[in-house]
């Protein structure tokens, strides 16, 4: 905080402020740290449909 938290187990979010306030959601996978969905954030909640595109493809990942 203030500028990245847990979303979930395993899943994290970036927060960029600017002019356009920016996330990313993001994993740690051995000694990487990968980046699973950016997008720009335009109401106070995060979006639930950004989460779970993340998780999926978190889930994708943890397959391999």
């Amino acid at each position: 905080m203030p500028h990245s938290k847990q979303i979930c187990p395993g899943l994290f979010e970036l927060r960029i402020r600017g002019i356009q306030e920016a996330r990313l959601l993001y994993m740690f996978q051995d000694q990487n740290i990968i980046i699973l969905h950016g997008f720009l954030k335009k109401s106070m909640q995060l979006p639930m449909k950004e989460v779970a595109l993340a998780l999926r493809r978190k889930a994708q990942l943890e397959k391999i």
